[in-house]
């Protein structure tokens, strides 16, 4: 069809996009029939395009351009929405697409169900958030980088599913009843599930926050680009301990590949529910010399082990409160004894980070800190206080606005089997236990060390074992890997 193949409408954006303007009228050609399908393949490799745009063209594509690409799509995103609201396939394939973000302008295609976007350069399964609320029931990403060597994980169809809940077709292939039936919505309302919650800053002094606010700026921006300046705000026998987790509540569900980069820091984490489930972990990782870190020299091992970051300096929520600490140096007169301030501060914020290949993965991390005193007079006039204690956890990305993560939203709840999984066994096994726990597995099938959680919460009665069993099974709160 004749659809956009006269570039002339697009050619007057030319180094001149304005994004926030309306765009032309089209040639009355275009505004004929209801046109159904745009195929937009392979835009910038037309030899129509390359004339109007030279700029553009795969072969001249520079980093200059990039950010008037952007605008570029942003306009065509622009066309579309107001002349062809009425299309339902559009196909964007073989554009060198990394960045889906102009296309989040397509609210207007509420028609469209098919969108294909393959053989482009996505480097992540997230950029499809922006085409979230589209009512898109096929779904191709085929040939992006993404996807993994041996074909999607289920965990990034779920994660689609989360996105396009009409979703039928991924990559031409029905997806399989049993996946659709692991995907949880939790939320559909329009309130938040955590109302009354402060997510306001929080110092007691303007003085103080202007202070603090310089030093987490400081203190990240270093952490980012050189971790051995960065030893520079420790004192020196600092503590420090690290942690991650991937099943928190999540506004970016992790992905396979996501989950892939973090899996060489486990024996660093310190993450005791992990631990105190597993007996081989209480062995080995709960190790002082591994997840608990003191002085500045075993803490700058850690930090160079941890993956390359970029902290977002400007979105984050800081709470900061101070206390006095008496050091009784003489007990006879215990209250000549100095008293020295320290400032705990609770930050949460965002970052990007890395893997060994340099892909980009965004999310959120919980850093406590307590500050005490510098007493070394060389440096104690700028950094007035350093850092004695610092746990320092990542978590899935999850936005600080509570409206943008609730409302309207489908929230994806934490992958793990029950909500008492993670409580180990506490009991004492007879032989009746061990009669109820073959009994149990055999009936439900799930894996010895899962079903131990779910009799003990049950009090050790196979019959409301069995009804709590059936009920997580239903509410797809319980994971392949719990199975036999």
């Amino acid at each position: 069809m004749r659809l956009l193949e006269q570039y002339n409408e697009l050619a007057s954006y030319k180094r001149q996009f304005d994004p926030e303007g309306s765009p032309p009228e089209l040639p009355e050609f275009l505004n004929e029939p209801f046109y159904y399908i745009i195929d937009l393949r392979n835009l910038m490799s037309r030899p129509n395009f390359k004339t109007l745009f030279p700029e553009f063209a795969r072969t001249a594509l520079t980093e200059e351009f990039r950010q008037d690409l952007e605008i570029f799509w942003r306009a065509c995103c622009k066309v579309l929405n107001r002349n062809f609201a009425f299309i339902t396939h559009l196909d964007l394939g073989e554009n060198d697409l990394e960045n889906l973000k102009p296309f989040r302008e397509l609210s207007q295609l509420k028609r469209l169900t098919c969108l294909s976007l393959r053989n482009n350069k996505i480097l992540f399964i997230q950029e499809l958030r922006y085409f979230s609320g589209l009512v898109i029931n096929e779904l191709d990403m085929s040939g992006n980088p993404f996807i993994n060597t041996g074909g999607y994980v289920r965990e990034d169809v779920i994660y689609m599913l989360s996105l396009f809940p009409f979703l039928e077709i991924v990559d031409q292939n029905f997806i399989p009843d049993d996946v659709k039936e692991e995907i949880v919505i939790h939320s559909s309302s329009n309130v938040s599930l955590l109302p009354d919650i402060n997510i306001q800053s929080t110092f007691e002094s303007q003085e103080e926050r202007a202070w603090i606010e310089w030093f987490l700026n400081n203190y990240f921006t270093t952490f980012d680009t050189n971790r051995a300046e960065v030893m520079s705000c420790y004192q020196h026998n600092a503590i420090f301990s690290f942690s991650y987790d991937i099943n928190a509540y999540a506004d970016l569900p992790e992905t396979f590949e996501s989950k892939l980069s973090l899996r060489y820091l486990k024996p660093f984490s310190r993450n005791l529910l992990y631990i105190l489930r597993d007996s081989t972990a209480r062995e080995t990782l709960l190790n002082e010399s591994l997840t608990l870190r003191i002085g500045k020299e075993a803490i700058y091992e850690l930090l160079i082990a941890m993956p390359n970051t970029i902290h977002n300096l400007t979105t984050n929520l800081i709470d900061v409160s101070s206390y006095d600490v008496i050091k009784i140096v003489d007990e006879l007169n215990p209250y000549q004894s100095p008293i020295t301030k320290h400032i705990m501060v609770n930050y949460h914020g965002q970052c990007q980070q890395m893997d060994e290949k340099g892909i980009k993965y965004p999310r959120s991390i919980d850093c406590q800190l307590i500050l005490t005193p510098n007493l070394n007079p060389l440096t104690q006039q700028t950094l007035r206080y350093l850092i004695q204690n610092q746990q320092y956890q990542i978590r899935p990305y999850v936005s600080l606005s509570l409206t943008k993560i609730f409302k309207g939203h489908e929230i994806e709840r934490p992958s793990t089997p029950y909500s008492f999984v993670d409580t180990g066994s506490r009991t004492e096994l007879t032989a009746l236990h061990e009669s109820i726990i073959v009994q149990f597995t055999s009936i439900t099938g799930l894996r010895r060390e899962y079903a131990l959680p779910c009799l003990e919460y049950s009090n050790w009665n196979i019959s409301n074992a069995i009804n709590t069993f059936n009920t997580e099974k239903m509410n797809g709160n319980i994971p392949l890997y719990c199975f036999q």
